[in-house]
């Protein structure tokens, strides 16, 4: 019987597979599925493909050796080979078991699918040997679950520890950009700008003064006519006094040689209105070019009060305690902070800019307190402490003797010397990293050693072979099961640097 053979490649899909069997006229079509298609296993794909050749008058047998598709195939009635030339030599099925649409079906529906089913020809018999052998199969099975599968163990040892020790020379710098062994770090930069306020009492003290000194002036005309001198017209005493004295009333300076006595006060009240006599000399405004002035008598009555003025050392201390509460704000900030990955390097903390300074009653000036405002600018280097952490258990690694092996998580970093900080972008100093370690042994070797070992006897074993600071403990599951179990996998093992509790 004709058999055409047509071989699916990649490309094709379940629309080109079907327009090129409609194309066939021979009486059998072979489909040669490659092993890759797995989009073809689908029941409802193989059943369009086999209604296809159907339609075409022909029988559709297939080639594949995926499983999913050749069961599927079968179930639908579809000749299924796994080479070409078994479909050449086999029988082909006239006509496949077509799938059944689902319906709701009744109770005659279920009885008649029923009596359709395959009756069997005979009823097998259990003997009561065979029994006996399952019997004996399952004991096995359970004492095999007993014996080798449920039990499990957790050895405990207590190894004795020494410590390893190295010194290590740290250098955080803002221009690495990663750490190396040789104690390199990154480093960054943080600036932080804070203002406060701090008062103080006045140290130092000023004079005030209470009352103005009064006295009166000769005053000569050289203009050779009378005339009038206003009120408020200003005298200065000559030298370094300075002192500034003014008439109170209108008054007239004859043409007289001998001149005239005029009253004047001072414009400011305090003692150093008190001059000696001969030290007015001098007259503010026009009328300095034709009259003379002088006083004959030294002039009294201005008297001034000490009080309290700040100075400079009290603003100075007031900057200094400023800067220094500010920099214990910015440091307890960090010592409160448990969740930042960062670590500061105190040491680099440093005022960078006083941005403002606002002093309340300033220097010389009567008052009973120092008030100061400053708003300043910090920086501060930091670093992720996994750096060094890093680099102290690449150092440590490399340092360790082949005959021992790190035991327990913790590694301690002691800080040694002081730290130096270099243009506030570079900072050194110097740590210890310690961590303890045990001689190395063969752990799987031990648990070779000890599997199927009773409890009493592997710890014997254990401490003759580890040294260990106490006995070693052995724990069974289930607890009166005295020995250990036939499978290292089901032993576990732990080290113990420390006795728990």
């Amino acid at each position: 019987m004709k058999t055409t053979i047509l071989h699916v490649e990649a490309y094709d899909d379940i629309y080109s597979i079907r327009d090129r069997i409609s194309w066939c006229r021979s009486q059998r079509i072979l489909l040669i599925l490659p092993r890759r298609r797995k989009d073809l296993a689908e029941p409802l794909d193989l059943q369009l493909i086999e209604r296809a050749a159907r339609d075409s008058g022909a029988q559709l047998g297939i080639v594949s050796k995926d499983g999913l598709i050749r069961e599927n195939a079968k179930r639908l009635g579809i000749n299924v080979f796994r080479t070409i030339s078994a479909a050449e030599r086999d029988y082909w099925i006239e006509k496949g078991v077509r799938t059944v649409r689902r319906s709701i079906r009744g109770k005659d529906g279920i009885l008649a699918e029923k009596r359709q089913l395959p009756v069997p020809s005979s009823v097998q018999v259990v003997s009561k040997n065979s029994l006996k052998v399952i019997y004996v199969v399952a004991l096995v099975l359970v004492v095999f679950l007993l014996v080798i599968v449920v039990p499990s163990a957790k050895v405990v040892l207590y190894p004795k520890t020494i410590s390893q020790i190295v010194k290590l020379e740290i250098r955080a710098s803002t221009l690495a950009k990663q750490s190396n062994v040789n104690g390199l770090i990154p480093a960054w930069k943080e600036t932080y700008t804070l203002t406060a306020s701090q008062s103080g009492r006045s140290s130092g003290s000023v004079k005030v003064g209470k009352e103005k000194a009064q006295g009166e002036l000769r005053v000569v005309n050289l203009s050779g006519k009378s005339f009038e001198l206003p009120a408020g017209t200003i005298f200065l005493a000559g030298g370094s006094n300075g002192q500034r004295f003014m008439t109170e009333n209108d008054l007239t300076i004859p043409a007289d040689s001998n001149g005239v006595k005029i009253p004047v006060r001072a414009v400011l009240a305090g003692e150093e209105g008190n001059i000696k006599v001969g030290e007015v000399n001098l007259v503010e405004g026009v009328y300095g070019s034709f009259i003379e002035v002088i006083n004959e008598e030294a002039f009294s009555g201005g008297t001034s009060i000490t009080l309290p003025a700040p100075t400079t050392y009290d603003y100075t201390q007031l900057r200094r305690t400023i800067i220094s509460d500010l920099s214990a704000d910015i440091l307890e900030m960090y010592e409160n902070d448990k969740s930042s990955q960062s670590r500061p390097i105190i040491e680099s903390l440093e005022l960078e800019e006083i941005l403002q300074e606002t002093m309340t009653n300033p220097i010389g000036e009567a008052s009973d307190t120092a008030n100061l405002e400053l708003t300043a600018r910090f920086r501060m280097l930091f670093y992720d402490p996994e750096d060094l952490d890093r680099i102290a258990l690449d150092v440590l690694d490399l340092s360790i003797s082949p005959e021992y092996h790190p035991v327990g998580p913790e590694l301690s970093l002691t800080r040694v010397g002081d730290v130096t900080v270099y243009d506030a972008s570079e900072a050194t100093w110097q740590v210890e990293a310690n961590r303890l370690i045990v001689p190395d042994y063969s752990r799987r070797a031990l648990l070779q050693s000890i599997k199927g070992m009773t409890r009493s006897r592997a710890i014997a074993f254990l401490n003759e072979v580890v040294p260990q600071y106490r006995s070693a403990q052995v724990n069974s599951f289930p607890s009166w099961w005295p020995y250990l179990p036939n499978l290292i996998n089901r032993i576990q093992f732990e080290e113990r640097v420390a006795d728990e509790g």
